[in-house]
């Protein structure tokens, strides 16, 4: 089941899309009201009467709305896996600022951002001093259930949904501040969607293509299976001692073929689209706007 947020001309909606893929029913129908998906999180006792209006045409055609980030304001933290592809650690070990070899223990770090960016909204970025915006696709858990001390088999029942993001970054600043913190977190950069996938509706762990491309050049592409630290092991390791909430966002990594991979770099510019997709999870096309 995918669940979205949307605008239409009577404002914004939650809806979920129907069976055939071309629908949107308005979760107002079920009672859920607002706009925010976070909320769904703490009470989808609707799901039922939604599941059995699925085959329906939907209240709003697909192809007619805009689409907009499943949440605006992270629900609570964003926690990112760093060089969990093992052909992305490869590719970035000789660089400066990286520390070299795969790693032999999950590497977390935080992000946090002004707001989250639409599936197809220009980003609007300062570009200026040195800047050097790079993208990072990635698939994302929703996490739906607190947990500290998650057991590796438990791991599936503590998320709520998946998605998918782009996890744009300031090199420059990475290799400034020696650290990855402030290089994540510049503002406009955390574009999210099109779709919350509820985590039993798809099979476990995800074994899905993930990819990006930039100005219509394949950069990045691999399955969401290929990490080094399976999600179970992710979820089990980060709850030791630290309890995971709902509305958590925790990023699983991205693939080998980022900007900073290349020689030269290909790094982004002004007027550049990157077009970011997990088979049946989402997509997003964002064009940068440098200011």
């Amino acid at each position: 089941m995918k669940l979205c947020r949307y605008r239409t001309n009577d404002g914004i909606q939650l809806g979920v899309v129907n069976n055939t893929g071309t629908g949107l029913l308005r979760l107002s129908r079920f009672g859920i009201e607002g706009d925010a998906l976070a909320a769904v999180m703490e009470d989808f006792s609707a799901r039922n009467q939604v599941e059995s209006a699925l085959d329906e045409p939907g209240d709003d055609l697909l192809e007619s709305v805009e689409l907009l980030a499943p949440v605006d304001q992270p629900p609570r933290r964003i926690i990112c896996l760093g060089k969990n592809y093992r052909d992305h650690a490869d590719e970035v070990q000789s660089l400066p600022g990286q520390s070299a070899g795969v790693p032999m223990a999950p590497i977390y770090f935080g992000k946090m951002v002004n707001r989250i960016m639409g599936p197809d909204e220009t980003l609007i970025v300062n570009l200026s001093e040195g800047c050097e915006l790079d993208y990072e696709v990635e698939m994302a858990l929703i996490i739906g259930k607190e947990g500290i001390n998650i057991a590796p088999e438990n791991a599936q029942s503590h998320i709520f949904a998946y998605t998918l993001v782009n996890d744009l970054t300031d090199r420059a600043a990475q290799r400034r501040h020696q650290q990855w913190l402030k290089g994540k977190s510049i503002d406009n950069t955390f574009p999210m969607g099109a779709f919350w996938v509820l985590a039993d509706s798809i099979e476990f762990p995800p074994k899905r293509k993930i990819r990006s491309v930039v100005n219509g050049e394949l950069r990045q592409e691999s399955e969401t299976d290929n990490l080094l630290f399976s999600i179970e092991t992710i979820l089990s390791d980060l709850s030791k001692n630290f309890t995971l909430f709902p509305g958590d966002i925790i990023l699983t990594g991205t693939p080998a073929g980022v900007g900073m991979g290349f020689t030269p770099a290909k790094t982004l510019n002004s007027g550049d689209c990157v077009a970011c997709e997990i088979e049946g999870i989402g997509w997003l096309h964002n064009r940068i706007k440098g200011i």
